[in-house]
């Protein structure tokens, strides 16, 4: 606490001591120092740099250079909750299960843990899910979240969990229900037009897809089930584009499709 309090003055201080030797004259010698305290400003706040970057990288699709963001950021030893519960889920989803729970584990004893109870609950089921292979004790345990916690990260898993459930009426009604809580998250539209596509309701899925190709979308999910609702809709050109756009996103384990399958709708089309 103590070395917070003296780094807070330290970044108070320094720039004005900066300006006012720049006033007085120095230039050279104000700009030496200028360039000293960036430098240590870098260098104390490394962990807010790497998480930064880490963050850009997980929305654009780069799934292992989020992780490797991340990571530098955590081993900072400065990383907050939320960094680091951000670390575990990319970790995840990369299937790196036993670093993903010792990740979670270290959180446990962190001053703002509580600020992240529906991440880490997220967290948990997925491994549950996935590690276990028990989806239904995986949504159970996420379902206990209290409603008022609940966010769009949680009805975008969940719906996940319906869609594997494979009682597609229950999960069409909770995808739909997630909709009408955040019909512009782009995870939630996913889901949406993966159930559409899964009943053929193509009419549907095209409405849906033109929505989630607005949010910018960084998962081959999103392109392939918006290239597959194109596609049955006659638009074969913008369907080929989707289809292309897919492999440029890292799979993750709650990928449904396979970059070798989306590779074999372009081969197939070629053909023709």
């Amino acid at each position: 606490m103590k070395n917070d309090y003296y780094s807070r003055i330290l970044n108070w201080v320094l720039p004005i001591v900066v300006v006012i030797i720049i006033l007085t004259g120095d230039l050279i010698e104000g700009l030496f120092i200028l360039a000293a305290y960036l430098v240590y400003r870098f260098y104390s706040e490394r962990d807010k740099f790497f998480s930064y970057v880490g963050k850009r990288k997980f929305l654009n699709g780069k799934l292992q250079k989020a992780v490797h963001y991340y990571n530098k950021a955590c081993m900072t030893k400065k990383a907050e909750a939320k960094v680091r519960v951000s670390y575990a889920y990319a970790l995840i989803l990369s299937g790196e299960f036993q670093k993903a729970a010792e990740a979670l584990a270290e959180l446990q004893g962190a001053p703002d843990a509580d600020t992240v109870q529906m991440q880490k609950a997220i967290c948990e089921a997925v491994l549950i899910w996935k590690v276990e292979g028990n989806r239904a004790r995986a949504s159970t345990h996420l379902g206990r979240i209290d409603e008022s916690l609940r966010t769009s990260s949680y009805y975008g898993v969940m719906g996940k969990m319906m869609i594997e459930s494979g009682d597609i009426d229950k999960a069409r009604s909770f995808n739909e229900e997630a909709y009408r809580y955040n019909a512009k998250n782009a995870g939630i539209l996913e889901n949406l037009i993966r159930i559409y596509c899964n009943i053929e309701d193509y009419e549907r899925a095209f409405k849906v897809a033109g929505l989630l190709l607005n949010k910018n979308p960084h998962t081959p999910d999103s392109f392939y089930y918006c290239a597959m609702a194109n596609e049955k809709c006659g638009n074969h050109k913008k369907a080929g584009k989707l289809y292309k756009k897919a492999l440029d996103y890292d799979e993750t384990i709650l990928s449904s499709v396979r970059h070798e399958d989306i590779r074999s709708i372009l081969e197939s089309q070629e053909e023709v």
